[in-house]
């Protein structure tokens, strides 16, 4: 004979049901209890093989342990006796191999780790290198009308071109050249189209045992009324050629000042030990530094070329490179203590790489191959929001935009979390798409806030994988404290739940606590797979207001009557019916089908206790059998209630 059990908190029928139906309802709820697996907290040891089924542990379960920093949490994968296989899952958020930054960047102090190539791949050119073949590749600019550019042509010819209402370039402060003995500064400079001040040279200190400078110039014979100063704090000689052959080239107009270490711009008194003239050779090999006007310069001050083409392990400018520093650390605005160190604002119009090949396609993509701890991430926003910031503050806020021009894209994703690429050998053991950690220090603390208001076609969450899905906590639907695991709050339809949009049931709760429960369909009905147990004392099973209803019989005992519901009462006739003798009539009724049973009562009327009943089922129909029991005949009108009830034969 089956029993109740207890299965996990669920009462269960033991042995299981035979029938496939039955069990599989019964099989199906036990499935139910064991979709909340057990969890276990504050853990000092990771989960093993043995933390199985047999210890209550099954696939879903957590296991946190929080002796270690971070704390770290693993989730059950499988839990076969003895081989429960437990993964670890990271606490941290996953980067993006392809992110794409919506704006411009604001380095705001912090470094850039290069080298870095505005629409070029960064080689081994410099720490930052531009390129572009259709303009200029850098420009500075005082606002729309006064500005200074660098360009690169093909050939390598670097042209600075300064464009205002007064253009010039001038270099305000010392030039500091310290090289070995012999070493030559050479400098040329040409002004085609003439007019004075073509370069302004404040300042040229020249630190030398011994050196070369020597000057040139080359299609000018205009005024330059220009200032050079040479200074050395040696007594080594000092040389300052003048090209002589092009002597005449020079005017009056050039000031060449000397200082052999003293504070004024004027000569030592052993002048003629420091301080020489001659004549240098522009293509000899020992130089330096040069100026010249000849096609392939590597940078133009307008009309007038300036060219570092021998500066090996200091910088090189020329060839297909815009700037090229082999070495040391590159400041804006700050004493660099990175390659690149910026202090204040910095603006990219393009495309920025770091760690991989630029392309037009991202606005910024990062690719670096990270070393250096045990925990390391691609991208760390921990920005420190001032005390002004008292409404909004946004650790990264993404937003895209489309162009104006009329076309249909045809999906712009706020955020995308692409798969991992796994290197050859490595293992993953948890891969986490996105990874929220514990929020505790706000009033209230939100996981995931969507706004996103009702509409057609919008979707606050919208989970079209079909993976599982697992929450730990409350869930709440329509209130937002949930009190239990499933909390569900609605004046109508609460909840339903469908074979598909035409088979269904629902539920509804009125404001007095009636649960309604409502099945829809081709055949609607409810099937209890496992007993229906009440434990209230004041209450029982049985059928609500307007299920029922009453007919009276006419003529005799034996007319018959018609009552489509599934329970009422029937007035008989009040017609005779003789002792022991039996009196029967067709009780039509569409609720009955031929497996059913009715229970019929005698509630009132006539002589209570000598009459028996008894009723046979049919499909739409029953018919229902009067005996008198007493040892007289009753001539008495008899009140019966019914009530079907639902049965099967199979």
């Amino acid at each position: 004979m089956a029993t109740l059990v207890d299965y996990r908190g669920l009462q269960v029928v033991s042995p299981n049901p035979t029938g496939a139906g039955g069990l599989a309802i019964q099989n199906d709820l036990k499935s139910l209890v064991e979709w909340g697996p057990k969890s276990v907290w504050s853990q000092s040891a990771s989960p093993g093989s043995s933390d199985d089924s047999g210890s209550e542990f099954y696939p879903g379960s957590l296991w946190l342990r929080t002796d270690t920093t971070p704390p770290q949490l693993f989730v059950c994968r499988s839990s076969a006796v003895g081989a429960a296989v437990w993964l670890p899952v990271l606490l941290n958020l996953v980067q993006d191999t392809a992110p794409k930054l919506g704006g411009d960047l604001d380095v705001n102090g912090h470094k850039i780790v290069g080298p870095v190539g505005v629409n070029v791949t960064p080689a081994a050119l410099g720490a930052l290198e531009s390129r572009s073949t259709s303009g200029p590749q850098v420009v500075a600019s005082y606002d729309g009308s006064n500005y200074g550019t660098i360009s690169v042509s093909s050939s390598g010819v670097v042209t600075i071109n300064a464009v205002g209402t007064a253009p010039s370039v001038a270099i305000a402060d010392p030039l500091s050249v310290t090289q070995s003995t012999n070493a030559a500064l050479t400098s040329q400079v040409q002004n085609a189209n003439g007019g004075a001040g073509a370069v302004a040279i404040q300042k040229v200190v020249a630190d030398v045992a011994q050196g070369q400078l020597a000057a040139y110039s080359s299609g000018y014979s205009g005024s330059l009324a220009s200032t050079v100063m040479i200074c050395s704090t040696v007594s080594a000689p000092l040389l300052f050629g003048i090209n002589s052959a092009e002597v005449g080239r020079w005017s009056t107009g050039l000031n060449l000042q000397f200082n052999a270490g003293a504070t004024s711009p004027t000569l030592a008194a052993a002048a003629a030990d420091i301080v020489s003239l001659c004549g240098i050779d522009k293509a000899a090999g020992d130089r330096r530094l040069y100026v010249q006007s000849e096609a392939g310069s590597s940078i133009s001050l307008g009309n007038d070329r300036l060219n570092f083409a021998a500066a090996t392990g200091i910088a090189s400018i020329g060839g297909s490179d815009t700037l090229w520093v082999t070495s040391g650390k590159l400041g804006i605005g700050v004493t660099p203590s990175d390659t690149l160190h910026v202090s204040g604002t910095a603006q990219i119009t393009g495309h920025l790489a770091i760690g991989t090949t630029v392309t037009t396609t991202e606005a910024i993509r990062l690719a670096p191959t990270t070393s250096g701890g045990s925990v390391q991430m691609g991208i760390l926003g921990a920005p420190t929001f001032g005390s002004d910031c008292t409404s909004d503050g946004f650790v990264m806020l993404l937003s895209g935009a489309t162009t104006a021009a009329s076309y249909t894209l045809a999906n712009l994703w706020s955020i995308a979390v692409g798969d991992a690429v796994k290197g050859a050998g490595s293992t993953i053991t948890n891969l986490y798409g996105v990874q929220i950690a514990d929020q505790t220090q706000g009033t209230n603390n939100y996981g995931l806030q969507s706004q996103v208001s009702a509409g057609t076609n919008k979707w606050n969450l919208f989970i079209a994988g079909s993976a599982k899905n697992y929450v730990a906590g409350s869930v709440g639907l329509g209130v937002s404290s949930p009190l239990a695991k499933l909390h569900v709050v609605d004046t109508t339809e609460a909840c339903r739940f469908g074979y598909d949009g035409s088979n269904y049931w629902n539920s509804a709760i009125s404001s007095t606590g009636m649960v309604t429960l409502t099945a829809v369909g081709s055949t609607p009905g409810f099937t209890f797979a496992n007993p229906v147990l009440v434990n209230n004392p004041a209450a029982g099973i049985g059928y609500t207001t307007g299920a029922g209803g009453s007919v009276t019989q006419a003529t005799s005992k034996t007319t018959g009557v018609t009552l489509n519901k599934i329970c009422g009462r029937i007035t008989t006739s009040n017609s005779s019916l003789l002792s022991t003798q039996y009196a029967s009539f067709v009780l039509t009724n569409s609720a009955i089908a031929a497996t059913d049973v009715l229970v019929i009562n005698h509630v009132s009327g006539g002589t209570v206790g000598v009459y028996t009943f008894n009723a046979a089922a049919g499909t739409g129909s029953a018919t229902v059998t009067i005996r008198n029991g007493s040892l007289g005949t009753l001539t008495e009108a008899l009140v019966l209630q019914f009530v079907v009830v639902k049965a099967s034969i199979t």
